[in-house]
């Protein structure tokens, strides 16, 4: 990987770095929808009902209560693939297995010393210019 350094960073380090937060901000999106889907969905939207106001829910009247777009999105694909709904289901469960066994790794593992990192940094840093002429 590259190293982000003041004044020293690569402009590929720091296409990867956008790059991977974009991701990181459409994982979130995607992650909302699983964590929260009613509030994700239709919000704090409510309906004038013939027993009062109502939260939305997916059987209200389309007229009364608007979806999100982006979970408008997510439903379509849900449902009318159903290829995209287990592949996502199963990533998820990916994703939260990895997050418990990487802790577990950062734990067992511990520290690695400051002096140690120092060290690599120095062996690794090359005195070319980032833009040669």
């Amino acid at each position: 990987m590259y190293r982000l350094r003041m004044g020293r960073a690569r402009p590929q380090a720091l296409l990867l770095l956008c790059l991977a937060l974009v991701f990181v901000a459409l994982a979130l999106n995607v992650l909302v929808y699983s964590v929260c889907p009613q509030y994700a969905t239709y919000g704090s939207q409510r309906f004038q009902s013939v027993n009062g106001t109502v939260p939305c829910v997916m059987d209200a009247p389309a007229e009364e209560c608007v979806m999100s777009r982006g979970s408008a999105l997510l439903v379509r694909f849900f449902f009318k693939a159903w290829v995209f709904g287990a592949a996502y289901y199963w990533a998820t469960w990916v994703f939260l297995g990895s997050t418990v066994v990487s802790f577990f790794i950062v734990v067992i593992r511990g520290r690695q010393s400051s002096v140690e990192v120092d060290s690599d940094e120095f062996e690794d840093d090359d005195d070319e210019p980032l833009v040669r002429t």
